[in-house]
């Protein structure tokens, strides 16, 4: 199991895939920042709720 115990500077990142459990540790009397960003790709379940939701109800008003 890859283990990481060190410190990064200012303007360092340390990229931890999802699903990796992991411990941030600040040092003690500095300040630090943690960001977790989650990005996902469409699938087709993701496009038909979208037609469900904004393309159909918009034809439906057109038909009025």
């Amino acid at each position: 199991m890859p283990v990481f115990d060190g410190v990064l500077n200012a303007g360092d990142m340390l990229y931890i895939p999802r699903g990796w459990w992991h411990e941030a540790a600040p040092l003690m009397g500095e300040p630090t920042f943690h960001l977790a960003i989650g990005a996902h790709t469409a699938k087709l379940v993701d496009y038909l709720v979208w037609i469900a939701n904004e393309v159909l109800p918009m034809n439906q008003l057109g038909k009025r």
